[in-house]
């Protein structure tokens, strides 16, 4: 059985690993167990657009107080959000 310890090097955002998570990751059903991009934003560039909410595919980013948020469980990064960006706010980086 893997444990939330042994998953625990995938970056989420401060998201804890409930027992759900760590079992849809044991049945290969969660999305950040084989995502190799994710999307990154800048808090600093995020103009509040709101752009890569609306053209978020999946419904994974939230307008935050200070920049976007995406829900990095379910973030497939796909990249769109990257794309769209006109302030260049959001980077794609390959998880570790």
């Amino acid at each position: 059985m893997v444990t939330e310890h042994e998953v625990e090097w995938k970056t989420l955002k401060g998201q804890r690993f409930d027992d759900e998570a760590v079992r849809e990751y044991q049945e290969g059903r969660a999305v950040w167990a084989w995502r190799v991009f994710k999307p990154v934003v800048d808090e600093e560039a995020c103009t509040r657009c709101w752009l890569c909410v609306d053209y978020c595919p999946e419904g994974v980013i939230e307008r935050g107080e200070r920049s976007a948020e995406i829900n990095y469980l379910i973030c497939k990064g796909c990249g769109i959000c990257a794309e769209e960006c006109p302030a260049g706010a959001i980077e794609m980086e390959r998880e570790r």
